[in-house]
C-alpha cells in the first residue's frame, strides 16, 4: 500500500475484530488520526484516535460523532515496534483509518481475536 494513501479500507465477511498498526517505537513518535465505522443499517461513527511515545506510551480514543452501541470496546497493546489498537464489533461494519499524518505508517487489518493482555480504553 502506497505510504501517502489516506483511506485504509477493511470490509470482509468477519471483521468482528480489527488492529489499527501503529508503526512507532520511538520516543517523540505518534499517529494521529480518525477512525470511521460504519454500520450495515448506514450509521457511522466517527473516534479520534492518538496514539504517542513520550516520556510514556499515551493512547486516546474518543467518540467524536455516532455512536458506539455497535463498538464493544477498544483496546491496545505495545509491541516491539508498533503499537497496535484493537477494535471489537458487536456486528459487520466497514472501518475505514484516515491519518492526519504520513509521518509514520499505520495499517488497518482483520484478526481473528484481540489479545487477552490488551488494555482496554474507555471511549
Amino acid at each position: 500500500m502506497p505510504k501517502n494513501q489516506v483511506c485504509r479500507n477493511i470490509a470482509k465477511i468477519n471483521n468482528l475484530h480489527c488492529r489499527l498498526k501503529c508503526n512507532i517505537s520511538s520516543p517523540g513518535e505518534w499517529v494521529n488520526g480518525f477512525l470511521y465505522v460504519g454500520s450495515t443499517s448506514g450509521s457511522v461513527s466517527t473516534i479520534a484516535v492518538s496514539v504517542m511515545i513520550w516520556n510514556e506510551t499515551k493512547v486516546f480514543c474518543k467518540l467524536i460523532n455516532g455512536v458506539k452501541g455497535y463498538i464493544s470496546s477498544i483496546s491496545y497493546i505495545q509491541e516491539t515496534n508498533s503499537i497496535s489498537l484493537f477494535v471489537e464489533m458487536a456486528q459487520y461494519a466497514n472501518i475505514l483509518f484516515a491519518p492526519m499524518t504520513q509521518l509514520y505508517s499505520s495499517s488497518l487489518e482483520t484478526v481473528e481475536s484481540i489479545p487477552s493482555d490488551a488494555i482496554n480504553l474507555d471511549f
